[in-house]
């Protein structure tokens, strides 16, 4: 999407462009913002498949 608005030259393909930019800048300070989140979130995922595998040896 991106390339395709760098070929064309109008007042349209502009605004897409940086839409674009502003989308990624915008995930990027997302991100960055809620890491420790997703960190948190990604521990208890691999504890529950632990948990789910503990089950599954029991039963």
């Amino acid at each position: 999407m991106a390339m395709l608005s760098g070929l064309l030259r109008n007042e349209i393909a502009d605004q897409v462009s940086i839409n674009i930019i502003n989308a990624f800048a915008k995930m990027r300070k997302f991100i960055s913002i809620n890491g420790q989140v997703f960190e948190r979130l990604t521990n208890v995922e691999y504890k529950l498949l632990e948990h789910d595998n503990k089950f599954n040896q029991v039963f």
